[in-house]
């Protein structure tokens, strides 16, 4: 294994067994030289990620995507990209690059590292998102508002490179992105972990109201979870916290975080959630649900209960509610930025039918 190599399986476990960056199959991370670029493949764990989990891509072939024309039908575009990037491929094994390979590409340092950090959502899923990354980092990073992922975040962030390092004359090592997480790119891995280091504390800085203890405390929810599993065949956990019980104990709180913020909050939990006054109407809330939007609930708060995940398996019901965790602390953290931001209907639908990321979801599932 060639010492690059290592550096990035080394900055992708650093990354991805910490809770507070990413989550699941969350973030990806790339090293490339002149000719060819090595990328997380898509939906794997960065905090498992070995040599045969990174696909090598042809730098020479993926830059025919900056110009070619694609279709303007949105998925029918996202396909022939998907086709164009699969084709780079040079390495031997079946994985599927990362969606965001290109974007990878057009970052102009060896080393990427992109994750979905608590800390850095709390500022980006917030109102006063590009307010405060300008106040808080000046002209030395890149901004850039949400953009649905794929080829068209590619283009914008790459015409944005571009148009930043004419005005500055360096490309940028910091890229925010509105309702999704950073981008921090080095040319050494102590460049990267300097880089992460400066943001979280510059954040955390101008945080003076911390989210409740999100640990877990007894619960009484268990018969009920029971009985969801044995109705419907899901595996059901619940939880509790002074975190969740902040949202669970008030349908106006509930509110601020009935909606995705991110697309790895719908990847994981969908894009609906349901919050119910008593105990007793949980199972008929859950029949309603799936009549109206055709499938199961991954989310349910209870009034003064706690928290509800069901899924295929528990290894899925547990990721559901990581996840959905960690939109609550985001959430609250956000109200030091402005108050929440979350996604828009139409953001939602495009994430809710690509392809791409329903692949995400059958990796999660161990398809």
């Amino acid at each position: 294994m060639n010492p690059e190599i290592k550096a990035l399986l080394e900055l992708s476990h650093l990354y991805g067994r910490k809770n507070d960056y990413v989550l699941a199959g969350g973030g990806n991370t790339s090293y490339k030289n002149n000719s060819h670029l090595w990328i997380k493949a898509s939906g794997t764990s960065l905090a498992e990620l070995t040599e045969d989990g990174l696909v090598c891509l042809s730098r020479q072939c993926l830059g025919k995507i900056y110009t070619s024309t694609y279709s303007i039908d949105v998925h029918t575009r996202e396909e022939e990209v998907k086709k164009d990037m699969l084709s780079c491929v040079v390495s031997s094994s079946d994985n599927r690059p990362s969606v965001e390979t290109s974007l990878h590409d057009c970052v102009n340092f060896p080393f990427v590292v992109h994750t979905h950090p608590t800390l850095v959502n709390a500022v980006m899923c917030s109102r006063l998102a590009e307010e405060s990354v300008h106040r808080l980092f000046g002209d030395s990073v890149l901004y850039v508002e949400y953009t649905d992922p794929g080829y068209v975040l590619f283009k914008k962030v790459n015409d944005r490179i571009q148009q930043f390092t004419a005005r500055v004359d360096h490309a940028p090592e910091i890229i925010f992105l509105q309702n999704h997480g950073v981008f921090v790119a080095g040319n050494t891995m102590d460049d990267i972990k300097n880089t992460y280091r400066s943001i979280e504390q510059k954040i955390k800085n101008e945080v003076r109201q911390w989210y409740p203890d999100p640990s877990h405390m007894a619960n009484t929810l268990e018969p009920l979870c029971n009985a969801i599993s044995a109705e419907t065949g899901k595996a059901v956990l619940s939880a509790n916290s002074e975190l969740i019980q902040y949202y669970a104990s008030d349908h106006k709180k509930f509110e601020t975080i009935a909606r995705p913020f991110t697309p790895d909050s719908i990847v994981y939990c969908k894009s609906n959630y349901i919050f119910v006054e008593h105990e007793n109407d949980v199972m008929k809330r859950i029949l309603l649900f799936e009549k109206e939007f055709g499938h199961l609930p991954k989310i349910i708060l209870v009034n003064n209960k706690g928290l509800i995940a069901l899924d295929d398996s528990l290894k899925t019901a547990e990721t559901a509610m990581e996840v959905f965790e960690d939109m609550m602390k985001f959430s609250y953290l956000s109200e030091n930025f402005g108050g929440p931001h979350c996604m828009s209907d139409e953001q939602i639908q495009f994430i809710n039918t690509w392809e791409v990321e329903n692949y995400r979801r059958k990796i999660n599932r161990g398809l």
